[in-house]
């Protein structure tokens, strides 16, 4: 029955699967002092709504936002290097992200059954390198955008489904 929770300062590292499956979990505040957040940290928070990952955090862990079914939006700080497999996951109430521009690889799955991603923001002038199937079963018609003269999105293409389009708007 957690429903919000205030960490202090001092506090550096959420360690994995600290808050998984608290499904009441609406609101978290998250100090700018954590410089790691583990494996399935917020894993099956299905009422966690919003997100501020502190600029500290460089790599978004293996299931750490897994079925979080109520995450509409999230902040991933421009530190953030790796996403890695199925962060995102089944997060069905996701509507957009903005992948920042020093991420360099997104892990298999990392977006699978995000059932209403339709926009992907990606602000790396080179693609990072994607494993698996990071975007089964998203929607069709969505839109990938990026920063005019980015190379290599084609091959985004081949993993997104069909009906998506590239957009130089960033």
């Amino acid at each position: 029955s957690l429903r919000s929770i205030y960490i202090p300062e001092g506090v550096t590292i959420i360690n994995q699967y600290t808050f998984n499956n608290c499904i009441s979990l609406k609101s978290i505040s998250i100090p700018e002092g954590v410089t790691s957040i583990g494996d399935g940290a917020f894993a099956g928070c299905t009422s966690l709504t919003s997100l501020y990952i502190p600029e500290r955090v460089t790599i978004i862990a293996y299931q750490v936002f897994y079925s979080c079914t109520s995450l509409k939006s999230i902040y991933l700080s421009e530190k953030v290097t790796s996403i890695r497999s199925y962060a995102f996951s089944k997060c069905s109430s996701l509507k957009s992200i903005d992948i920042p521009e020093k991420v360099t690889s997104i892990g298999d799955s990392a977006f699978q059954d995000c059932s209403s991603l339709t926009s992907i923001s990606s602000f790396n002038l080179t693609t990072p390198t994607l494993s698996g199937n990071i975007f089964l079963n998203l929607p069709t018609n969505g839109t990938l955008h990026i920063k005019p003269g980015a190379t290599g999105y084609d091959a985004w293409l081949s993993k997104l489904p069909e009906g998506w389009r590239i957009v130089e708007d960033l």
